[in-house]
């Protein structure tokens, strides 16, 4: 009964500042649409970066293929960071461009790209929530200085009923704005990238997660200022290690291992 109590309560609280509601539906599609702007302006092709001392002019290559030269020290850096797909010797060239001149072409095709992009906005999707789901689920420390926790335990209710029904309070709030922003991604760019079943498994994962990451922080917090600290910097770290700008597969060593232990990165992984 008492999680009841609290989880009715906080949602009220929660649903209560329109505009806040808003501004956190407003900022994520926001980002979608500064990744949709960035993927259309964005040069789409498969870059092929070969070992050379010296910048040199490579003769004509099929369309969808950019070949550069870099430097041997520079091979490993180009990749990490995205600017070739693949790095080759000046012998192994042409057998490269073979390989990936049908590749390239059905990729396009089977919109591998636009899913590429969807997983960046979906870990920049992930890395807001886990801040908004701590602001939502810090009440509970506001409540603790106003002394709303106190009366709620004298009152016969227990501190871990407390928690639970801002924790589902916290989740739900999260979960109808998710869906929302989810519902534009897959309306957007259909079933090819994102199906139905992947925007609702997606919705009801990342609230859950970014729910559970909100209420342990602000349950451990002292203060909001530094609940909101805490989780911006490990939303981050989450962020950095899990795929969102560079997939965790082309990490190298003990990086790839620490991004496989970011829940942005099964986050990820959903989509495929």
């Amino acid at each position: 009964m008492g999680i009841f109590l609290v989880l009715r309560n906080n949602t009220r609280r929660n649903f209560r500042k329109r505009s806040t509601y808003v501004l956190f539906v407003a900022i994520p599609l926001m980002v979608l649409l500064f990744g949709m702007v960035s993927e259309n302006i964005k040069q789409k092709s498969y870059v092929i970066g070969v070992i050379s001392e010296q910048s040199l002019e490579w003769g004509a290559v099929p369309e969808g293929i950019r070949v550069v030269s870099i430097k041997p020290e520079h091979a490993n850096t180009e990749v990490i960071m995205g600017n070739c797909d693949v790095v080759v010797t000046k012998d192994a060239l042409e057998k490269e461009i073979q390989r990936n001149t049908k590749h390239t072409k059905r990729e396009r095709e089977e919109g591998k790209e636009k899913k590429n992009v969807m997983k960046q906005m979906l870990g920049m999707v992930c890395t807001v929530y886990f801040v908004f789901a701590t602001l939502y689920a810090s009440k509970v420390i506001r409540d603790k200085k106003e002394g709303g926790l106190a009366r709620f335990e004298y009152a016969g209710g227990k501190r871990v009923e407390y928690y639970m029904g801002n924790l589902l309070s916290t989740f739900i709030v999260v979960f109808c704005q998710v869906a929302m922003v989810l519902v534009v991604l897959w309306m957007v760019y259909g079933e090819n990238v994102i199906s139905g079943r992947s925007a609702a498994l997606l919705a009801l994962c990342i609230s859950l997660v970014s729910a559970m990451v909100g209420g342990i922080v602000a349950a451990l917090a002292k203060s909001e200022l530094g609940a909101n600290v805490s989780v911006t910097i490990f939303a981050v770290l989450c962020s950095v290690f899990g795929g969102t700008f560079l997939a965790v597969e082309q990490m190298p060593g003990i990086l790839g291992m620490i991004g496989k232990c970011s829940p942005i990165y099964w986050m990820i992984c959903l989509l495929g």
